[in-house]
């Protein structure tokens, strides 16, 4: 309810609604975006009207009242969304504006609504629009100032359409818009605040936060370079921070008002707002549900599990605690309700996501690629996530193109792809380079986008450290989580970064494995809330830096859950083995480790399938289609679900390269070796390919490759990070990098398979020689005792001297704990040379006496006329190892029995059982001595418990319009039961002309006159003849024609002779485009491979205009509108940095001209951080040095400046100068005195 989009403020203040009086009646309202807005749950069977009245406060002490009427509304009644009168959008001439177009729509029946498409009033210009409401809006040169974009919105039944008004402004006048923002905090917790995500940059250079304003009671702490804040208030009320936004040299300021609040000691439930996910049709997508979620006591929330309704068409997955991944099923055909449980540890609330098909558009749309920049050393290496800015505007699936449109120069370094990542070996000097790379959808619509890569020398007198970001996790207790920690773009030379160790050891549980960038935590049983602990990351030129780790624990779900098992879809050629990771994104609510089931694998005959550890291994068939393998998936308790892996055979599907992952060796697999082995493949696919297939060559002499694909590392003093390459049956490459830490640099590790076993209640010393393992000629000792803990210890010291712990465990404890200690193999805690490591030693206490078992209940499903089986075994435990039996009652379900075989219950039900009929059966767990458990498994009787059907996609690839295709459908679709599948129906969704049902096969028909794509579904039951089993399947029609013009050419950059355009790419009608044709004045023509190209062989200061065309099998398109006029010319090399020479409340700052060969340089701007008092950029500066006054004695002050020319883009910054302090002259001192003393 956006009950203040009417309500305004004479100061024009943030307001923030709450309730006040009585919830309206069998309703409840609560604050959500954090009090922006409120929502309003009404149960089922509601009707009539709703009333209450909220609040409006500013912040400042201003408060107004109003009233609210929500009616509520049947099924049956449906208006369209509705859209506020919007305010001009702001861009400037030749550039791009990014925008939410879905602010200011509301749908009067409280649907949730997104976006469908936007159409452009003035030829030339493109905007293109995803679901969720992102507009960009590139201004094409062409027309006056006033132009406008008609917004489709749909609320799922009808669309509403809408003028967004645009003005266009010249690029010296289009300042940023700063916009208010709002956030919530706890007394004492860090909020990371993000004032530039709702601003607007009419110039799409990118926004900088140029100034940030402190206040009292609280620190504030801003990362100009990633636009943020760092917020901590030291008691509650409300805070009001100003901020300036800068885009050059425009900028604008805005506030930020975050209401912070005491915590909560009162066990207070999570507070939860509801989310929405659009999916289209054989799609999947992520779902941040925490995001807008919130604990009063300020702690991390953890998604506990997740309840999808039988039949919703959908799965979902739960990961890494947070994110739901909703993916279609084969059978969404109308919004479902999807529910979350949320723990904060102390208690738990449900959340609600609603999963809305998304129709596909009537012409499907092109990817939009952003362009990238990096920064990188010399003989380092950088990735690049080029793909994290890169989106579809329909919601498809993106990959990059296998080959690069331009490679850098060979001399520049050695650019590769590495799954949705390019990766960037920089050679030996600094230097400057370029490349385009290519996103493709799955209608082989692609789009190019250009990276820049600057290289830097390597300056150790100027290297600045990492800067390592908070990382939040999750983990229910007992569990093990995951936890990425993110390395790339965190140096701000742009330097490689690893993950060096942990630092401090957590409480609640243990770091039990660091693995590359990744650290395995392990919860404690009984633990829950928040545990937090640090670790260090180093950078190539050996700078440190610490950060730290949050992990929110909640309590462990009292029943197991089966797994999710998500759909893995794959597109490639005939005849080859495949290798599917088909366990990459299936995921467990209850955290269990997950397997594959060897023999699990179903409909496997077209595909040959075999289970092979982790990975399937298929051979893709002769024949081109669509083909689906089922497999079986298992938890560590004996849950299973069914997963499907859908295959679409094609000659001309596009090829993948290889994905290298990078591989660390550990500190203590090199104690005592002079070398090494490197089972590199062991995490690295061939995405279209088998594994088993890739071969390996390395650039290090000294490294050999064995016959299994792994390397031999001779290990030396010193580390080493060695590059390797694979490349598979298709002659593609891809790489990785392999660190192996040296002799005299490895720090403290503990010893392969180093663990502890204890008698509870019993003492033990641990001698580290035998747990620990350092550099030759060292020996372990502890650093301080305070760093030794153990959570379940019985309190008495745990240091027995400098090289020896000492355990006994709390009294009657039994179970996994841990010590966890800080080690030196130093002389001494104070000895420089000595390597530090903490590290945590799990530890296993036995029980002192017999314990009874425990059991974890779960629940059993059954079909009519089926028998289902259950282990009883996985989901028991015994403390002291006892052989366990078992014993049930009787079936509480009608027409169902339940028997025991040993440690497996059969449950058997008769075709007469009514589905959906449950029960609980008691299940009692007895050890032999004495000792019982009781426990429960839930009955259901479901329709079947048999996989869905799964309706492969059809596609017809010379369709011809007016006339019509036979299809038979259910030839290629997979039938879980021996009776036929029955086709029920068909509709044509996208495109223009007509579907229908005739037997077992659909007939299409192109209308008339229509090319490009049409789109049919058709549902199918099997059969159980459910309802809720039906599955709908896709039947595409291919009609060629030459592509549609492709928008107006605009500029990315001008260089020296050369200039970069981009342009949006057409719909390709059927046919995918070849090439483009570049026109230009004077005769100008040049074919290029995508939609970013650098055009070469211009001359210098000689305006052109240029169109373009696409090509594809058919034909040429009509030509573009033309671009703007482009001017070649070089802007200045990046300049050295500059030198700060400290006076009184002030810096001289001086630079060095930097090379140019384009036109004169004009101008320089400088930024400084922490920023002056005239704010952190001063622009127009004309000479080589200037003074900059009003700055704070004793604060370290750095500076890098930009050179500017006559080209439409400045130098690059140069690097930041060394940190200098301003100081004045020391005071004079007071006249001394003395004092006779008496002398010894």
């Amino acid at each position: 309810l956006p009950v203040l989009d009417n309500d305004t403020d004479p100061d024009g203040d943030t307001l923030v609604a709450e309730l006040v009086g009585p919830q309206p009646a069998g309703a409840e309202v609560r604050q959500t975006d954090g009090g922006l807005a409120l929502q309003i749950d009404v149960p089922e069977h509601t009707d009539g009207v709703l009333r209450f009245r909220y609040k409006a406060s500013d912040g400042r002490g201003g408060e107004d009242e109003a009233d609210v009427e929500v009616t509520i509304r049947p099924e049956s009644e449906n208006d369209p969304p509705e859209a506020r009168p919007a305010d001009p959008v702001r861009v400037a001439r030749g550039r791009s504006v990014d925008i939410n177009a879905l602010a200011g729509w509301t749908d009067p029946d409280g649907d949730n609504v997104y976006a469908v498409r936007a159409e452009t009033s003035v030829p030339g210009d493109t905007a293109t629009l995803l679901p969720n409401g992102r507009l960009t809006f590139r201004d094409g040169g062409q027309g006056g100032e006033e132009k406008s974009v008609a917004v489709t919105v749909s609320d799922g039944r009808v669309e509403s359409t809408t003028d967004l008004p645009i003005r266009v402004d010249p690029v010296d006048a289009a300042a940023p818009v700063a916009n208010p923002d709002h956030a919530r905090a706890i007394v004492g917790r860090a909020v990371e605040l993000r004032p530039l995500a709702n601003d607007v940059d009419p110039t799409g250079t990118g926004l900088r936060l140029a100034k940030v304003e402190r206040v009292a009671d609280a620190d504030v702490t801003d990362d100009p370079a990633e636009g943020t804040i760092s917020f901590t208030a030291r008691k509650a009320g409300t805070y009001h921070l100003d901020y300036l936004a800068a885009n050059g040299p425009g900028s604008s300021s805005s506030t930020i008002r975050v209401d912070v609040d005491e915590p909560s000691d009162d066990g207070d439930p999570p507070v939860t707002a509801d989310d929405t996910a659009l999916v289209q049709s054989g799609s999947e997508t992520l779902v941040d549900v925490l995001a807008n979620d919130s604990d009063p006591a300020g702690g991390v929330l953890v998604v506990k599990s997740v309840d999808v309704p039988e039949g919703a068409g959908v799965a979902v997955g739960v990961v890494d605690n947070r994110v739901l991944r909703v993916s279609d099923s084969g059978g969404l055909t109308g919004p479902v309700p999807v529910r979350y449980t949320v723990s904060n540890g102390r208690a738990t609330a449900e959340g609600h996501v609603q999963v809305v098909p998304v129709k596909p558009p009537a012409k499907p749309l092109p990817p939009i690629a952003e362009d990238d920049e990096v920064t990188v050393r010399a003989d380092d290496h950088v990735t690049i996530p080029v793909m994290s800015n890169d989106s579809h505007p329909d919601g498809g699936t993106l990959a990059l193109a296998p080959e690069l449109v331009q490679e850098p120069d060979p001399a520049a370094g050695t650019l590769f792809l590495a799954g949705d990542t390019l990766r960037f070996k920089a050679g030996p000097e600094p230097t400057t380079a370029y490349a385009i790379y290519e996103v493709v959808d799955a209608l082989g619509q692609a789009t190019a986008a250009q990276v820049t890569i600057h290289v830097l020398a390597r300056d150790e007198e100027s290297n600045q450290p990492p800067k390592p970001k908070p990382v939040t996790a999750r983990v229910l207790a007992g569990s093990t989580t995951r936890i990425a920690v993110p390395l790339d773009g965190i140096d701000p030379d742009g330097d490689s970064v690893r993950l060096d160790s942990v630092m401090s050891a957590p409480t609640l549980g243990r770091v039990s494995d660091i693995d590359g960038n990744v650290i395995e935590y392990t919860a404690s049983a009984d633990a829950a809330g928040d545990d937090t602990f640090t670790y260090r990351v180093v950078d190539a030129m050996g700078a440190v830096a610490v950060g730290q780790v949050t992990v929110g624990v909640a309590p462990a779900n009292e029943v197991n859950h089966p797994p999710a098992a998500i759909p893995d879809r794959l597109w490639v050629r005939p005849d080859r083995a495949l290798t599917a990771a088909v366990l990459l994104n299936d995921t467990d609510p209850d955290g269990d480790e997950l397997t594959l089931v060897a023999d699990g694998l179903q409909s496997a005959d077209r595909l040959g399938g075999e289970v092979d550890g982790d990975r399937v291994e298929m051979l893709a068939p002769h024949d081109p289609g669509s083909y689906a393998l089922l497999y079986t998936v298992a938890d560590a308790r004996g849950a299973t679900a069914v997963g499907e892996v859908r295959v679409t055979v094609d000659p001309e599907a596009p090829l993948k390269v290889p994905l290298g992952r990078d591989d660390m060796v550990r500190p203590e697999d090199i104690a005592g070796q002079s070398s090494v082995t490197v089972p590199i493949l062991a995490n690295d696919e061939d995405l279209d390919g088998s594994i088993r297939e890739l071969s390996v060559t390395v650039d290090a002499d000294d490294v050999g490759v064995n016959g299994d694909g792994t390397l031999q590392v001779p290990v030396r003093d010193e580390d080493r990070t060695i590059f390797y390459r694979i490349t598979d049956a298709d002659g593609l490459s891809g790489g990785a990098f392999v660190h192996v830490p040296g002799r005299t640099s490895a720090p403290p590790a503990l010893r392969p398979g180093a663990a502890l076993e204890v008698r509870s209640g019993e003492t033990v010393d641990v001698t580290l020689d035998e747990y620990v393992v350092t550099r030759p000629g060292t020996s372990p000792r502890i650093t301080d005792d305070r760093s030794v803990r153990s959570p379940h210890s019985d309190g008495s010291p745990l240091v027995a001297d400098a090289t020896t712990l000492r355990f006994t465990s709390a009294p009657d404890y039994f179970g996994e704990t841990f010590i966890s200690f800080e080690v030196t193999d130093g002389s001494g805690p104070d000895d420089p040379a000595g390597k530090v490591s903490t590290l945590t030693l799990p530890v296993t206490v036995t029980p002192s006496s017999n314990q009874p078992p425990t059991f974890s209940g779960t629940q059993l499903d059954v079909a009519p006329g089926e028998t289902a089986r259950l282990d009883l075994a996985a989901l028991a435990e015994d403390p002291d190892g006892d052989a366990l039996s078992f014993d049930t009652g009787p079936s509480p379900v009608a027409e169902v029995s339940a028997r025991l075989d040993g440690t497996t219950l059969e449950v058997e039900a008769s075709p007469r059982a009514s589905t959906g009929d449950t029960g609980v059966l008691e299940v009692v767990v007895d050890d032999g001595e004495g000792n019982t458990a009781r426990g429960a498994v839930n009955l259901r009787v479901a329709t079947s418990t048999r996989p869905l059907a799964v309706a492969n996609d059809d596609v017809v690839r010379d369709g011809k319009a007016g006339e019509a295709s036979v299809v038979d459908v259910l030839a290629n679709d997979t039938n879980p039961f021996d009776e036929p599948l029955r086709l029920l129906s068909v509709a044509v969704v996208s495109g223009n002309g007509t579907a229908s049902v005739d037997g077992d096969t659909v007939v299409v028909t192109p209308a008339a006159g229509f090319t490009g794509e049409l789109l049919a579904e058709y549902r199918i039951a099997d059969a159980s003849g459910a309802p809720e089993r039906e599955v709908t399947g896709r039947i595409r029609v291919i009609v060629r024609d030459r592509p549609d013009a492709p928008s107006a050419p605009t500029v990315v950059e001008v260089r020296n002779a050369t200039a970069v355009l981009m342009w949006q790419a057409p719909s390709a009608n059927g046919s995918p485009i070849t090439r483009y044709v570049i026109r230009g004045d004077g005769g100008f023509s040049q074919d290029c491979a995508a939609t970013t190209c650098t055009l070469t062989g211009l001359r210098n200061g000689q305006d052109y205009r240029f169109t373009v065309v696409a090509v594809n099998d058919v034909g040429e398109s009509e030509p573009s509108a033309p671009s703007e006029t482009v001017t070649p010319d070089a802007k200045p090399d990046t300049p050295q940095p500059p030198t700060l020479t400290p006076g009184d409340r002030q810096l001289e700052v001086s630079w060095t001209a930097p090379a140019n060969e384009g036109t004169p340089i004009r101008s320089y701007t400088l930024e400084i951080t922490p920023a002056g008092p005239g704010g952190g950029q001063i622009t127009g500066l004309t000479g080589t040095s200037t003074t900059i006054t009003g700055l704070e004695n004793g604060v370290s002050y750095r500076a890098r400046i930009q050179a500017l020319n006559d080209a439409p883009d400045p130098s690059e910054f140069s690097a930041y100068s060394v940190a200098a302090a301003p100081a004045g002259k020391p005071r004079t001192p007071s006249v001394p005195s003395a004092e006779r003393a008496a002398s010894a």
